[in-house]
């Protein structure tokens, strides 16, 4: 290969890391479903323990993004023999970090994450190609002179503003997934429980969930603004890893019986433990009928609500707490404000239009991406000036 070869293919290949790593973070940082589903391998390798360093604090996917943007900077310095060194041993390092996370998956979780081994293999390609590039500076090549070893440099040379759109670009697309890809079409269970004309918001929710819990005020803030055009459905979700979930569930749909319960709800989301406020003394504040509350609890009916509240979820395909459908979006987790003034002002604009927002095919994404690349690198090629020629 010519001489400038082994460097391109060294930022190819941490480029690819790269997005790899930044698509596996956003998947480990976010409830969303953005490359993965819940019950994939990605899912399976991120819950098995080795996802996380320092106890679960440290994600890593953000050690390899850290590591490869600083390997990726490196090889725009190889006008310095300490970066050339540099580049050299943090590719060796990451190679051997993908061969053991490769080994780890096989091994040990079974599993086989597809952004974890993109990430792997292109780590271990990196340092495979970081070791010939170290070989082919220090080996002899002046036998056909020096004007035509330049040209074969200048011919793979970029301008450096390109190397470094192409790495920010890198991270930009994986990162700017999430907003463009297609929403799922709502399930017909979902779709039943909607309101024609109406901003409909249906939360699945669980009232010892703490994601749950700090999303209610900001929820309830924003289908304020919106007053008589929202129509809201809560529905109950306990979960079994949460002995309180349950007992305030059925306490929440006997509230409900006596049109009590959204302020039930709301009081005890509210509520700084949920353990300090029982329900039947929520129950007793709002004023309802002791009597057919404590019926209504003993009643097995009211589990059987709550289980096909549940179920409702289940059949929907349940990927994590609060699940908010909002319009034709569904929304996981507790996402930042924009996310859900975004929802809202598209769930408004769907009832103007009468047309959902489909988002970006991935293949078009994909296919976009890919001749934004090229075309930076066509944009930014170094081209050498033409070398004069002694007369003889």
């Amino acid at each position: 290969m010519r001489r400038g070869h082994w460097l391109l293919a060294l930022r190819v290949a941490t480029l690819v890391a790269l997005a790899a790593s930044m698509a596996l973070l956003i998947d480990y940082t976010t409830p969303a479903e953005a490359f993965c589903s819940a019950d994939s391998a990605c899912a399976k390798v991120r819950g098995s323990g080795y996802g996380y360093l320092f106890g679960g604090k440290l994600p890593m996917p953000a050690v390899g993004l850290a590591g490869f943007s600083v390997l990726y900077l490196l090889t725009l310095w190889q006008e310095s023999a300490l970066a050339r060194r540099l580049t050299l041993y943090g590719a060796a390092g990451a190679a051997a970090a993908g061969a053991l996370l490769l080994g780890l998956q096989a091994a040990v979780i079974r599993q086989f994450c597809w952004l974890c081994v993109t990430t792997d293999l292109a780590a271990i390609l990196a340092g495979s190609f970081a070791v010939m590039h170290s070989k082919d500076r220090v080996s002899p090549q002046r036998s056909q002179g020096a004007e035509q070893q330049t040209e074969h440099t200048s011919e793979l040379a970029f301008q450096p503003w390109a190397v470094t759109v192409a790495g920010l670009l890198a991270v930009a697309a994986p990162a700017l997934w999430p907003r463009m890809k297609p929403q799922p079409p709502v399930p017909p269970a979902i779709s039943a429980l909607q309101q024609p004309g109406k901003i409909n918001v249906i939360e699945f929710f669980d009232f010892q969930c703490p994601h749950c819990r700090a999303l209610h005020p900001r929820l309830m803030e924003l289908k304020a603004q919106y007053g008589d055009r929202v129509h809201f459905v809560r529905m109950n979700y306990p979960l079994d890893s949460h002995p309180e979930a349950l007992p305030t569930a059925i306490g929440h749909v006997c509230a409900r019986a006596q049109g009590k319960g959204e302020e039930f709800a709301d009081k005890l989301l509210r509520a700084q433990h949920l353990g300090a406020i029982p329900s039947r003394l929520t129950a007793r504040a709002f004023n309802l009928d002791l009597e057919k509350y404590d019926a209504c609890v003993e009643d097995p009916k009211t589990l059987e609500e709550v289980e096909k509240e549940r179920q409702v979820l289940r059949d929907a395909g349940m990927a994590g707490l609060p699940t908010t459908y909002i319009g034709s979006r569904r929304i996981l987790g507790n996402q930042p404000d924009d996310v859900w003034v975004d929802a809202f002002r598209r769930a408004e604009q769907e009832l103007t239009t009468g047309e959902a927002e489909t988002g970006v095919p991935a293949w078009l994404y994909a296919s976009a991406c890919l001749l934004l690349f090229l075309g930076v690198g066509v944009a930014g090629r170094r081209r050498s000036a033409p070398q004069p020629t002694e007369a003889t």
